[in-house]
């Protein structure tokens, strides 16, 4: 949302704008070894299937809601950053 540190979806706020080459994503539990190579197929799915609309440049990681990240998921994380170098 212009003006604020807010990121909704467009389809939840009208007053939105779209950023260029930036995806954002919220993860919406704590990342562990269970769940960090999921999180990463689906971050890396949504950016290829973006590729042809929006070239992603930048990832925006939303995480207001994670409590803890073990260190599978942070190696994880490292993977991803990685990706985008």
């Amino acid at each position: 949302i212009p003006g604020t540190t807010i990121y909704r979806p467009i389809k939840q706020e009208n007053n939105g704008t779209f950023v260029p080459n930036v995806f954002i994503a919220r993860i919406g539990s704590s990342m562990y070894f269970a769940n960090a190579s999921f999180i990463k197929d689906v971050l890396m799915a949504y950016v290829a299937d973006l590729e042809e609309v929006n070239r992603t440049e930048y990832i925006v990681l939303e995480m207001t809601p994670v409590v803890s990240v073990d260190s599978t998921a942070v190696h994880v994380l490292q993977d991803v950053v990685n990706a985008f170098r």
